[in-house]
């Protein structure tokens, strides 16, 4: 079987590149970026600053008040959701996963409202919709170039525990994969900072910049040295160079996930990091990774023109 593996796997990844590249040059992102040269929009003030922070360094730091004005509102309902999730027998179950399993491999450590292959979200959810306002739409989608597509949309709870002894998994730098241009947005349910798992990220790491070398960049999968690269921060990177996403409660990131970054580790004991959690993609990409279903007709006549471009 492994053999199969090893024969079937690097066929497969250059399929989905010469398919990716196809694509990207003479198909879906060539159509999409003269649509949204069309119907371009002027940014304001604050969704300008976010953007030029995101194409100069690859992340940018801002919040409900800055682009919605309404952050009571918008918290009330994330915390509604949070409060069910947190009641649920899945809860309970991942915790007590985690608490038994502290350092295998693996991504134990997160617990996912929706689970990325089960399709669960329905397209009037609340984590479609706040991600669908203008206020992000076009932020996204002028960062791209071209009308982006919505990925994923999820809520995260990132357990921490002192007895948790070693990074795993994403908890290690590496760069995303699924596009050569990647933007994950965060909103932060709750207080996170150094003491419960901030994520780290190094600008300038993105290709053709100050850091292109520490990793491998490859649109696909690839081996697993390659996707987790022995790092030495302290000796690869100026020290000045590596940020936290440390921010209150109704913070948002607009993060480039093709920059090198890693995951939240803490020793705080019995701490969380809650966080809603949406990706979005270029037209382009082939590796899809999608928790909800595409919308039927009746779905899209209650969305607005780019709501409609975003999760198609």
């Amino acid at each position: 079987m492994q053999i199969i593996k090893n024969f079937y796997d690097p066929l497969k990844y250059r399929f989905d590149s010469l398919r990716f590249f196809i694509r990207s040059n003479l198909t879906k992102n060539l159509s999409s970026k003269l649509l949204f040269k069309k119907d371009l929009t002027k940014l304001t003030e604050k969704q300008n600053e976010v953007l030029l922070s995101l194409k100069e360094k690859g992340f940018a730091k801002s919040s409900i008040d800055d682009l919605f004005g309404n952050k009571d509102e918008i918290l009330n309902r994330f915390n509604s959701i949070l409060k069910d999730l947190k009641k649920s027998q899945e809860f309970t179950n991942a915790y007590k996963n985690f608490s038994e399993n502290l350092n295998i491999s693996g991504k134990h450590y997160i617990h996912r409202l929706y689970d990325n292959k089960s399709f669960k979200i329905d397209i009037n959810s609340y984590l479609i919709s706040f991600i669908l306002n203008e206020e992000i739409l076009d932020i996204v989608n002028s960062y791209f170039g071209m009308y982006a597509k919505l990925n994923t949309a999820d809520l995260w709870i990132t357990f921490l525990n002192k007895e948790k002894s070693k990074r795993t998994n994403a908890q290690n730098w590496h760069r995303d994969r699924d596009d050569v241009k990647i933007l994950k947005i965060f909103l932060y349910l709750n207080d996170i900072d150094s003491n419960n798992g901030a994520t780290e990220y190094i600008p300038y790491s993105r290709k053709k910049e100050k850091y292109e070398h520490l990793a491998k960049f490859s649109y696909g999968n690839i081996a697993p040295w390659k996707v987790y690269p022995r790092l030495d921060a302290d000796k690869d990177v100026d020290k000045d160079d590596i940020v936290k996403f440390i921010g209150k409660k109704g913070t948002l990131y607009f993060v480039d996930t093709t920059g090198m970054h890693r995951g939240g580790f803490s020793d705080k004991d019995n701490g969380e990091r809650i966080f809603g959690y949406w990706s979005f993609l270029s037209p382009a990409s082939v590796l899809f990774n999608k928790n909800f279903h595409r919308p039927n007709n009746d779905d899209l006549k209650k969305l607005k023109i780019k709501q409609i471009k975003a999760i198609t």
